[in-house]
């Protein structure tokens, strides 16, 4: 867990939600629920960035969202000067590597204290639904089994065996009213809208600092309730007089927390409501909802490219050194002018994560292979070149300054965007081939340890 993760995930939140307001436009004109839509980005928002942090490279790469290196290899921006023949970069002072372990130290605590506020928040609504429930009277209005309490709903409160919560002004209210309040919290039961609403609370106390998310749950909340206006008025309700039952529910009521299905709903909301079920669809409906559906696929594909790109930081993008000869009695390999790093993994930012002590990874002049519209694929051989640590883990695998990557795992090189070696947990094994000189051979790298001191190096 870094800034740039963080960053990325938050953006992951904002692709999906805007996603999610298309295709939810078009679900209202076409009379389709859009709680599913709202259910679907709440839990990508977790999903993509967690999946992207603990299995790089899952994700499909469908290039929507430019690689930071790559984008920086395409820059015409003068090139950095390589260090001389043999020198060596130096070591990150250790207060910088203190600096990363306390700002790691700081997000941790920060990230664990807001979860648990949540978590103990959740806890103690349900404490108090539970108090209220058994406070209340259990009865039977219009052939329904309720518990009516004294200002406490319209309500469903728990899970296995959800109740319908009512406050006593619903007894007393007109036949059709208590009618239609009665339907509504049915048809919350029948949707399994509590185990819903759930779900959504544990994702927003997963990453209780990503504020799309939280938006994306208060529109999930909005589309539980739209979904069941909707069912109620299919079945025959009078939307004048429904609309008038939530009025009078919205001003008698008090709030009710995050996970409770309940007719508590801001004014904006209510006014939400209302709207959706009054609202007439637009005439060519079908065609207008083409470029919405189209927008809603190309953004969530983006978000996808995005949560990918967690595995790159583009603070690693370093300046060159330049490549010497292959090592002696493995042929000679032609000496390269190096342009551009597309990633230069120096070290773990994250202390828990491994490394394989490789200085650099750089292209040949002109850059590494890539697409061009108008001029195809450019530098369609070429191949990334390393610098290693001696003594490093690479090296003990047998990799050396000046091999050049043909393959990862049996993944051509020239197919990846940035550092090949996104999963850097210790032990983890890659099976490498490499060119060195006029020779081929294959080596096996695995992850070094995590880090054991502060100092990142």
């Amino acid at each position: 867990m870094t800034p740039h993760w963080i960053f990325q995930s938050v953006l992951v939140g904002v692709l999906l939600g805007a996603a999610a307001l298309a295709a939810e436009r078009v679900a209202g004109w076409f009379g389709a629920p859009r709680r599913g839509i709202w259910t679907a980005a709440v839990l990508g928002s977790v999903l993509l960035p967690a999946l992207a942090l603990s299995a790089p490279g899952f994700l499909p790469d469908l290039g929507l969202i430019p690689d930071p290196a790559a984008a920086i290899a395409a820059m015409d921006a003068p090139v950095p000067q390589p260090m001389a023949d043999g020198a060596q970069s130096s070591p990150l002072p250790d207060h910088d590597g203190r600096r990363a372990v306390s700002l790691f130290t700081i997000l941790g605590l920060a990230w664990s204290a807001s979860s648990l506020a949540i978590f103990t928040t959740l806890l103690w609504t349900g404490r108090k639904l539970r108090t209220i429930s058994a406070r209340s009277i259990p009865t039977e209005v219009d052939g329904v089994t309720v518990r009516v309490s004294e200002r406490t709903g319209p309500a469903v409160i728990g899970l296995l065996h959800p109740v319908l919560l009512v406050p006593r002004w619903v007894v007393d209210a007109s036949a059709e009213e208590r009618r239609l309040i009665l339907l509504h919290e049915q048809e919350h039961v029948a949707g399994r809208d509590t185990w819903l609403l759930l779900v959504a609370t544990v994702a927003v106390g997963a990453m209780p600092w990503n504020l799309p998310l939280w938006w994306q749950h208060r529109r999930l909340r909005l589309a539980v309730e739209t979904d069941c206006d909707r069912r109620v008025v299919a079945r025959g309700a009078s939307r004048k007089l429904y609309g008038r039952a939530l009025l009078r529910a919205a001003a008698s009521i008090p709030p009710l927390p995050l996970g409770i299905p309940a007719w508590g709903e801001s004014t904006r909301e209510l006014e939400r409501r209302i709207m959706a079920m009054t609202a007439r669809p637009p005439k060519h409906r079908l065609l207008n909802s083409i470029p919405l559906l189209a927008i809603a696929a190309a953004v969530t594909a983006a978000a996808c490219d995005v949560a990918d790109r967690t595995g790159v930081e583009p603070n690693t993008l370093t300046a060159a050194p330049q490549l010497p000869d292959a090592s002696a009695g493995a042929g000679t390999a032609p000496e390269q002018e190096v342009d551009t790093v597309v990633s230069a993994p120096t070290g773990p930012r994250d202390p828990s994560l491994g490394s394989l002590d490789i200085n650099s990874i750089s292209w040949p002049a002109g850059g590494g292979p890539r697409y061009e519209p108008g001029k195809g694929m450019l530098n369609p051989t070429a191949h990334a070149a390393v610098r290693v640590k001696e003594g490093g883990s690479a090296w003990k695998g047998g990799l050396r300054d000046g091999d050049q990557i043909l393959s990862v795992d049996g993944r051509d090189a020239r197919e990846f965007r940035g550092n090949p070696f996104k999963d850097r947990r210790p032990g983890t094994r890659y099976a490498v081939r490499v060119r060195r000189g006029t020779q081929e051979m294959d080596l096996q790298l695995t992850m070094g340890p995590a880090m054991k001191t502060a100092s990142v190096r």
